[in-house]
Order: C-alpha cells, then structure tokens, then sequence
C-alpha cells in the first residue's frame, strides 16, 4: 500500500508503561497491578553503588562506556544515546544532511509507530511531497530498489516476528547506491545472534544504521540509554544535533557495568528465554483452542495475541488488574512478562477467570 504524505495529526504514538493512568482509571493501586504493557524486562540488572563524584561531575567521554559498548556490541563505530528513542526522532534530520533524496520512505506496515511518526514531521516540514510505501514481514525486491530510506524492526514490536541477519545484510546489495537502510534491533539483545553488528566490527557501511537500546534487555528503561551505529559522519551529524551529554554521568555509569558484566548478561538471557516459554504455553493454553482466528506470536520479552474481540479482552483483563498492551491497530494484545511467581500466579487467575 501507498500513501502520498499530505498532512498529519499532531497526536503523538501511543506507548505501554502508563500504569499510574490506568490505576487512576480503573481505581486499582499501583502495587495490586501486573503490568505487562511493556516489553521491557522485568528483572533489572542490579544498580551498583554509585560514586558521589558521578553525581557531582559533568559527563566525560572517555569514561569507559564506549570500550564497554564496542566490546558488548562487536562493533566500534558508535554513538551513545538517551534510549534509541532520541536517535529514531533524529534520523530524518542525519540522513537529510548526507543524502541528496528523501521522497521513498519505507515502513513496515506493523511496527514501533515512532519511526513512522519521526518520518511524518520531517514529512510535513519537506518542501518535496514525501511518499509512504508500507510492507507487512518482509519488504519486496521492488521495494527496495526504489525506496530512500529502508527502515526494518528486528526484531519486529510488536508483532514478534524477525529476519536472520544474513538475509537483512543482502537487502543492502538492492537498495539504491544513495539509499539507507535502517535497522531497529532495540529487542536483539535476548537472540543476540540476529544482530547484524557482528559482521562489521570495525563500523557500518554509509548507507546503513543500526540502533541498539540498553533499557529493554537490562531492564533499565528508566535509565534511558541506547546507542546508535552509522558511519563516522553520520554519527557527527548526530552528535551536533543532539549536543553534549546525551546520558547524564550515574546512567553511563549504570551502563558501563551492566554491559561489562558477561556472567550477569548469560544468567539474564537464560531466565529470560525459560519465563518466554512459560508465558507462550500459557497463552497457548487460554488462547490457542478458542473459536475464530486467534494467532499467536512469541518473542523473548513480549508475546503477541492476535484475536478479533481484543478491545474487550484488554478492558476485561484491566479489571482483574493485569494491564497488557492494545496495539496500535486495533487487532491484537502484546503481553510482556511477569516480575515473579505471584503475577504469574495473577496472570493465570485472570486468564482462567475469563475462559470461563
């Protein structure tokens, strides 16, 4: 499908995480809700103590956070960022400072609605009329030929699905000589071998960008950290637009062990991996006999429930005091997952007390 961009609403995307407004909304305290509403982990890496001096200094570059990250990215190339958030609404003005064409932009059609809405605002600011070009799983061969910007999820929030590396790494040898592919691996972190970075370590080609997020694995959303990859001048680019202290000194402190920390990391993604096969047997198990169509999706850190009622389920499930995500397009809940066994204990009561 295509859309030739004329004007857009000023409503900012939607997002999960708004526990204190539906506490307020459905008259629950906050301590008596399962909060499933983002993808984020529910296991925090633990906080180390931090030096009163971090507090107190400005922020410096050379404080171990970029050896930290290009030692647990396997690339160097790399710029810090508060949460890959800051780096999506900045790409258009990167590319546009690099790129002579920017008319074909290429979305998925389902997808983390940020990237789209960054590319609406440069849209409407264009003296050119922008085109909107949207593709379902996977983009076609015809699609990137044409298209300026190529922008893939991997993998995919929220429908769960994803690409091998390899097979994102030739969609380079289709995009146009002056064209850029985008590559959004804030949910890599728990298959870290879907990642493209490993194949560039000592930094990406021009025409391809990588962003990384350190909130969604590590469970440090609050923290707000996250890194961009792209070519040195690219990432200049990026470093003026931003300006200095992109990540105040204790969230690159956080940062710098959590990312150094290999033991913690393996423990991490284990547990992880074992609650994602917990949660799909568990969904499996009061969504996959219902009647109708009913498809679900299984990432690490979120499950997806496609299902034709889901504003119903959402508002039910909401009662019973477990807050999941109503995506976007009005077909599905996203289920993130459970801090410990009395939610679970919660979840599975709810879900059987809806069955019924």
């Amino acid at each position: 499908m295509t859309i030739k961009q004329h004007s857009t609403s000023n409503e900012l995307p939607h997002h999960g995480g708004k526990l204190i407004e539906f506490s307020l909304r459905y008259q629950r305290p906050i301590e008596q809700w399962v909060d499933l509403s983002t993808g984020v982990s529910p296991h925090h890496y633990p906080i180390p103590e931090i030096p009163a001096s971090v507090w107190n200094r400005l922020p410096e570059d050379d404080d171990g956070l970029i050896t930290a990250a290009q030692t647990y990215y396997q690339s160097d190339a790399l710029l810090p960022v508060a949460g890959s958030q800051a780096a999506i609404q900045s790409l258009p003005h990167m590319i546009a400072k690099t790129q002579p064409t920017l008319t074909y932009i290429l979305l998925p059609h389902t997808g983390y609605k940020e990237h789209q809405h960054a590319w609406q605002q440069y849209a409407e600011q264009s003296i050119q009329a922008v085109i909107f070009d949207f593709y379902l799983h996977k983009p076609t061969i015809e699609q990137l030929k044409t298209a300026d910007v190529v922008v893939v999820i991997n993998p995919n929030n929220p429908t769960a699905l994803n690409v091998p590396p390899s097979e994102v790494l030739t969609w380079l040898n289709h995009i146009q000589d002056h064209s850029t592919l985008v590559i959004d691996e804030a949910f890599v972190d728990c298959t870290p071998e879907l990642s493209v970075l490993p194949s560039f370590p000592t930094g990406v080609p021009d025409n391809l960008i990588v962003l990384r997020s350190v909130g969604k694995f590590f469970g440090l959303a609050g923290i707000r950290a996250g890194f961009c990859f792209a070519s040195p001048l690219r990432l200049n680019i990026l470093k003026q637009h931003l300006g200095p202290w992109t990540l105040s000194g204790p969230t690159r402190y956080v940062t710098t062990h959590a990312l150094l920390n290999s033991n913690w990391q393996k423990k991490n993604r284990q547990r992880l991996h074992e609650e994602a096969q917990r949660m799909n047997q568990l969904l499996q198990l009061h969504f996959g006999q219902m009647a109708g169509s009913v498809k679900i999706t299984s990432q690490i850190l979120f499950h997806r429930v496609e299902i034709s009622d889901s504003a119903s389920w959402h508002h039910q499930l909401a009662k019973l005091g477990v807050f999941t995500r109503h995506c976007d397009e009005n077909d599905a809940l996203r289920f993130g997952l459970p801090a410990n066994e009395s939610q679970w204990q919660a979840l599975t009561r709810a879900l059987e007390q809806l069955k019924e």
